[in-house]
């Protein structure tokens, strides 16, 4: 970091004449020689009225390492949200505003994907609200920008462009009369070398020395060759969050050419470093060495169990179903009832035939539906010839299938001339196909000691049928001849005279199909705690996840597919992996941080950092290794503070406005000053959601579409895509010009899978609501 200070020691001054170029530094765990005497902890210099002074402010304990040491994530989606203490001080605009910096994160591309010289993306990014500067504002969007930098794995490239390898006092010497060795931890991106530019400012050092306080401190502090040159900065070199005063309405817009150097050198599929897959990661481990039999069952039967019944039951149903989560709501339900009968009308001749009728009663109650997701159910999918088990958290929607119905009528009548009494009874069937909206299919449960499976081949199919009946009307004979007789009968009372054609029978059966089908598998083990040679997931993708409400009491657990390679013998090797998210990877909170002495913290540097494993660094040095969540970044909600110094500077009049979080840019808009949220801010934060909660099964190569809806909120409203997101190929989003309200997918899908994205609808105040969806496409 740029520093001007008072010195105590000697000046040493390098003459430099390398062309300018980029740099950046790594995170890591500090080694043992990485010391405060050394200056490895941070020193700020406060301006107060009193006049000046050195004071010690310790990061979260880091330190910068070598160019082949660096620390990085281990897998390519981090979750994030934030909990109740930020969400009712801040309210959704600034949810709204470190979701801004979250999606400067996501548009940084495929670290590969760059030019050498990163000559597309620009040095200088940092712009400046004159408004917010006069008024002693810091930004919360940039702020929340920088602190994740070091959570991503780089460091200040200013601050350590010159650090401190050893020092040494000769015998009969005393501080400040050592002897350094000074070092670089500052890396051109496309060479790897270390360099003294930043964004293209040459920096060299002078030595700052402390003897008999601040804990017998060096440190060679870096500072520009030419001061007057444009200054352009990297956002890893912390302004606000430090904070430095001088960047008072300041406001980042994007990521530098040094960040992104110093991204493509840690996540570059070339970067390959031994790595160890977390606690919470599961490896798919196939054993070549034995096979299994999978048999399928009606996915039908699961679906209509599973939508009526609670979690016990369903689960005393299906003994070995793995039940994550369960919900639940209720349904208006009604039921048709038709009841036949025979009857004359009044008036009728005596001898008419009775005649049939029906009765139609329609009764309505609530019932309750349940909703599940599940840890061992899979569909069988075919792609051409090859059968595959796809993971299924939840249970297909209903979608468009063929079903039959048998109709059988049954009808009694008189042959002509028979006897009093004789019947003919005939029956005729007849059978309905039709398309309906029904869950279909079938569905493997995986065995407890497996958690996947590679089909072999299909050892064995067969169709089962399952008849049900679903209407039923049956009549005893009427008796027509009341005291007279009947006509024909002999004049016996009681008599029956039956009808020809009379129908006294009506049964309609509903037959279904399923699939039952047996195969030749290899089981899949998931081990945890994989350790291979892997390189670098390319890009860090940010979705954000929120609790289950703004109390922030649940976060419901996240399965995360996703695939790393590995390298063995010389041969890139495809590994799958299943991480079980059962907190959010980075949780933004808000705290009352006034307690520390001036500067006042503005977030917190004292905790919420990554944890590092260092189990598989390089022996004899320290790195390289994978960060490893829960990350917190704490905001301070003090609210506006003033600093007084005494004994002169003690009364308002000539106490200073230390700072206040706000939100601006670089348009004439006021800025927007955080002093706590309004009940209405809460309400509409609360009162949001996009419908329907998930959308149909689609078809392969059949056209598809779904409709969506937001409820709440003030339009018009926009529909797109969450950063970091992406529809499918195959499907459109539309807006209904009429409605803002309502929009509409459609496409028809190539082929068989899930896909998953994120949509954003957008008010005209900025505020956004974020909906999850996965749209599964049957063969």
């Amino acid at each position: 970091m740029l520093r001007f200070a008072k010195l105590c020691g000697w000046l040493l001054l390098l003459a430099l004449t390398v062309p300018s170029a980029p740099g950046f530094s790594l995170v890591g765990p500090p080694a043992s020689w990485q010391t405060s005497g050394l200056g490895y902890s941070k020193l700020a210099e406060i301006n107060f009225p009193a006049g000046g002074w050195f004071n010690l402010s310790p990061d979260w304990t880091y330190a910068p390492k070598n160019i082949n040491e660096g620390y990085r994530w281990p897998f390519p989606v981090l979750f994030y949200t934030y909990d109740a203490s930020f969400s009712t001080y801040f309210g959704a605009a600034g949810i709204r505003a470190v979701d801004g910096a979250f999606d400067i994160l996501n548009g940084v591309g495929n670290v590969d994907g760059y030019s050498d010289d990163l000559s597309e993306v620009a040095p200088d990014e940092a712009r400046q609200n004159h408004t917010a500067a006069a008024l002693r504002l810091f930004d919360l969007k940039s702020a929340a920008l920088e602190a994740m930098m070091p959570r991503l794995g780089l460091a200040d490239p200013e601050r350590w462009t010159w650090c401190l390898r050893d020092r040494i006092l000769w015998p009969g010497a005393s501080c400040p009369y050592y002897d350094f060795s000074v070092i670089q931890r500052n890396f051109d991106p496309v060479t790897w070398d270390p360099t003294k530019y930043v964004n293209g400012n040459l920096f060299t050092y002078h030595w700052l020395q402390f003897c008999a306080v601040m804990d017998d401190r060096s440190d060679p502090v870096e500072y520009r060759i030419d001061p007057l040159s444009d200054y352009l900065t990297a956002v890893a070199t912390p302004k606000i969050t430090h904070p430095v005063i001088s960047y008072y309405g300041m406001f980042h817009t994007a990521l530098t050419r040094d960040d992104v150097g110093g991204l493509r050198r840690l996540y570059s599929t070339n970067s390959l470093a031994v790595e160890q897959a977390p606690s919470n990661t599961y490896y798919f481990n196939t054993n070549y060495q034995s096979t299994i039999i999978l048999s399928t069952s009606n996915l039908t039967e699961l679906a209509f169990h599973a939508l009526t019944n609670d979690q016990a039951t369903l689960q005393a149903l299906y003994p070995n179903l793995q039940i994550l989560t369960s919900s639940n709501w209720f349904a208006n339900v009604r039921a048709t009832n038709v009841t036949a009968y025979f009857t004359n009308f009044p008036y009728d001749p005596v001898g008419t035939p009775p005649r049939l009728f029906f009765l139609t009663n329609i009764l309505a109650w609530v019932e309750p539906r349940y909703s599940y997701t599940y840890g061992n159910l899979l569909i069988p999918t075919r792609n051409g010839g090859q059968w595959a088990l796809t993971p299924a958290q939840e249970l297909p929607r209903p979608g468009q299938a063929w079903v039959s119905i048998d109709t059988t009528v049954v009808a009694v009548s008189n042959k002509p001339y028979a006897p009093v009494g004789a019947l003919t009874i005939t029956t005729n069937s007849y059978r309905t196909t039709f398309l309906t909206n029904w869950v279909v299919g079938d569905y493997v449960l995986l065995p407890t000691n497996v958690c996947a499976a590679e089909i072999l081949k299909l050892q064995l199919t067969t169709v089962t049928t399952a008849t049900n009946v679903l209407t039923s009307a049956t009549n005893e004979l009427a008796d027509v001849g009341g005291g007279g007789g009947t006509p024909g009968g002999g004049g016996d009372q009681g008599t029956t005279n039956l009808v020809a054609g009379t129908v006294l029978e009506f049964s309609q059966n509903l037959v279904t199909y399923s699939t039952n089908r047996f195969f030749v598998a290899r089981p899949v083990t998931c081990d945890s705690g994989s350790t291979a040679l892997r390189r670098g997931v390319q890009k860090l993708t940010f979705v954000r996840k929120d609790f289950d409400s703004l109390i922030g009491r649940y976060f419901y657990p996240i399965t995360n597919f996703y695939t790393m390679t590995a390298v063995t013998n010389s041969q890139p090797i495809t590994q799958k992996f299943m991480r079980i998210v059962t907190e959010p990877d980075i949780l933004i909170t808000a705290a009352n941080l006034s307690q520390n002495l001036v500067p006042v913290d503005v977030i917190d540097h004292h905790s919420g950092a990554p944890n590092f494993n260092t189990s598989n660094t390089v022996d004899r040095a320290d790195g390289p290794g994978t960060l490893e969540g829960p990350v917190r970044i704490t905001f301070n909600n003090v609210g506006p503070i003033r600093l007084n110094s005494g004994p002169a500077f003690v009364d308002e009049a000539t106490s200073i406005f230390y700072f206040a979080w706000a939100s601006f840019d670089g348009s004439t808009n006021a800025p927007v000053v955080y002093c706590g949220p309004t009940l209405r801010d809460l309400e509409k934060q609360v009162l949001r959601t996009v419908a329907p909660a998930w959308i149909p099964v689609a078809r392969y190569q059949q056209a598809y579409q779904a409709e969506l809806a937001m409820i709440g909120g003030s339009g018009p409203y926009n529909w797109g895509i969450t950063p970091g997101s992406a529809l499918p190929s195959w499907l459109s989003l539309t807006q209904n010009p009429a409605d803002s309200s309502k929009a509409k997918l459609a496409g028809t899908p190539p082929e068989a899978g899930q896909y998953q994205f994120i949509l954003r609808v957008t008010e005209p105040s900025g505020e956004f609501t974020d909906a999850s969806y996965v749209v599964t496409v049957n063969p």
